[in-house]
């Protein structure tokens, strides 16, 4: 009687595999996005930070919860309605939007032009994971929104904080809490998503606000920003090329989805793929 031996594959031995493989496409971290809440009838739901499955290297703990949003495609997810985090990098892309909503951009673009939107993601730390992620935003509601909190940031605490210690510090010396805007009893605010003329576009939005003090990071936290600020220049650097420039792949990228008025029941955002873009709000 013989026994057939299976024999070990590579992920039995992913010690034996060298550090870079020829082929390999690049590493992108995970991809974190924000998604507005719902107020609809008798449901209302915070805004939240959300992340595929395949996002996290383990699931991960609390604050974060299992999310089936996309149950119906056989792909789980966790959303958090707050995370601190440590903002380390970004880089932020012009491009001309597709005529037809959901497909990709037509161009993408190396400076402004007109009709042109703007993609802006951070590089992250997240507090309790151990691996950088990458927050995604776009529009008046999303981008903006997280821009005016790290301009008041660096205006005070950060500044603040250099003064008191006389030496320069990087942005993720201090976690921030966000989560979206609530009123003085701590719920949730709804806005209604409009265009820069006031014209309603008949959904609703939660903005991301700073939900407390940043509060200072750890020494070896603060060393391991460093750490992953060197390993990501490139990533920082980087600019999309369109396929007919060069036979570049392009890399990986988010942009939140349309947000349309949600019926009473569920919260069930539009699926996120590489061909959802948002009008600019």
């Amino acid at each position: 009687m013989t026994t057939e031996i299976t024999p070990r594959s590579w992920m039995d031995e992913t010690d034996l595999l060298p550090d870079v493989i020829p082929g390999a496409a690049t590493l992108e971290p995970g991809r974190l996005s924000w998604y507005h809440g719902v107020s609809a009838g008798n449901v209302k739901t915070p805004g939240v930070f959300f992340g595929r499955d395949t996002a996290f290297v383990d699931a991960p703990g609390a604050p974060w919860t299992p999310d089936d949003r996309y149950a119906d495609k056989n792909e789980l997810g966790y959303c958090a309605s707050e995370l601190r985090l440590a903002f380390i990098a970004n880089r932020s892309q012009w491009f001309i939007p597709a005529e037809e909503q959901g497909k990709p951009p037509e161009r993408w673009l190396q400076g402004y032009e007109d009709g042109a939107k703007k993609l802006t993601e951070y590089l992250v730390m997240v507090d309790g994971l151990d691996d950088p992620m990458v927050l995604s935003v776009s529009g008046k509601y999303k981008a903006g929104p997280l821009a005016e909190i790290l301009s008041a940031y660096r205006r005070g605490a950060l500044a603040q904080a250099m003064r008191k210690t006389r030496r320069t510090l990087p942005p993720w010396a201090f976690w921030l809490p966000i989560a979206g805007r609530r009123d003085a009893n701590g719920k949730p605010i709804y806005e209604k998503a409009a265009d820069g003329d006031g014209k309603e576009y008949g959904s609703i939005v939660t903005p991301m606000a700073l939900a407390g003090a940043p509060q200072p990071v750890t020494t070896a936290q603060l060393l391991r920003g460093a750490e992953i600020w060197e390993q990501y220049q490139e990533w920082a650097r980087f600019k999309r090329t369109n396929r007919t420039d060069a036979p570049v792949a392009e890399a990986t990228y988010t942009v939140e989805p349309p947000h349309p008025a949600l019926p009473a029941g569920r919260n069930v955002p539009q699926p996120v793929t590489d061909a959802d873009f948002e009008p600019a709000f």
